[in-house]
């Protein structure tokens, strides 16, 4: 892939509507991370299906936005992705997980130097810039990203199993999953793309589809509460950089079996609500409910540290 720069400025991690990690940290303190675990993992336990906690660290947030940016020294980006990037959610989701596992011992995958600051933050403004439309774009082109219909979850387990080397990766989709069982993934050590759909009443008052959404998981916690937390592609347009934020995202997960119509599902089961309060980039009464996730499962003996 060809990683050609452009200018690009992103601010520090920011966990924006996500005060309950404040509570995922505490619960996690005293815990040990497993030694079998593959990810960089901050905190890894897994009690049951109603008990764990996960944290991912060092996960990118590649933006899928590109319409008008400059930068900040004027110059604009060689191009915009392919419909201003608005089905490029899919493509960034595995952006994140490409370039995670390139920074994390498998650097014949990238043409750029891996870049670190002094205090250890491996996601910096330099190496974001070097890395960020291209990336996106490129992996767009090779998942076969439709610039009006977007991409699938098994377009993108599809590119992991030619991307990564199969000796020591494998790719799955999980259709119809439970919050749980993205818990059991992410504290096993693997790395997850949740696929959520949004819902809205129709005219004959039931809950239609009205389209998905690729996000990267980089937190989960389940117990007296539980939340997902989550890398964004296209959260919140940033009014300098007309990008998406670099931020922690964040929604409490409500075990609710709901009837709806108008996608795949007769039901959905997990509903997702944004800690933040917000609508995600949707409207007033939106449900969001998780539908699917495609898994990264590192293979026996393969352990993700960065330098």
């Amino acid at each position: 892939m060809n990683h050609a720069s452009n200018i690009r400025s992103k601010s520090t991690v920011n966990l924006r509507g996500c005060l309950p990690v404040a509570a995922l940290l505490a619960s996690c303190a005293a815990a040990l991370v497993s030694p079998s675990a593959n990810a960089d993992l901050t905190y890894s336990r897994y009690d049951s299906s109603t008990s764990f906690a996960a944290i991912v660290t060092d996960m990118p947030d590649f933006d899928q936005k590109w319409e008008g940016f400059t930068g900040s020294t004027g110059r604009a980006i060689e191009a915009p992705l392919p419909n201003d990037g608005n089905m490029y959610c899919g493509a960034a989701a595995a952006a994140n997980v490409y370039a995670y596992i390139a920074t994390h011992g498998y650097s014949s995958l990238i043409t750029v130097p891996v870049l670190l600051e002094p205090t250890g933050n491996l996601w910096n403004d330099a190496l974001i810039s070097l890395w960020d439309k291209n990336l996106v774009g490129n992996i767009g082109s090779d998942i076969g990203v439709d610039a009006e219909d977007g991409t699938g979850p098994e377009a993108i387990e599809e590119f992991f199993r030619r991307a990564l080397p199969s000796s020591d990766f494998s790719s799955d989709t999980n259709w119809n999953a439970t919050f749980p069982e993205v818990g059991k993934e992410l504290t096993d050590g693997n790395l997850v793309i949740v696929h959520r759909g949004r819902y809205r009443l129709n005219s004959s008052g039931k809950l239609a589809r009205v389209n998905g959404h690729h996000v990267t998981a980089v937190g989960a916690l389940a117990g007296s509460s539980s939340f997902l937390w989550v890398r964004n592609s296209n959260d919140v347009v940033d009014s300098t950089y007309q990008q998406s934020a670099f931020q922690t995202h964040g929604y409490k997960m409500t075990d609710k079996a709901t009837a709806v119509t108008g996608g795949s599902y007769a039901t959905v089961r997990w509903e997702m609500t944004p800690t933040d309060g917000g609508t995600d980039g949707g409207s007033a009464g939106d449900r969001l409910f998780l539908e699917s996730y495609v898994v990264v499962r590192p293979k026996a003996g393969v352990v993700l540290r960065k330098p």
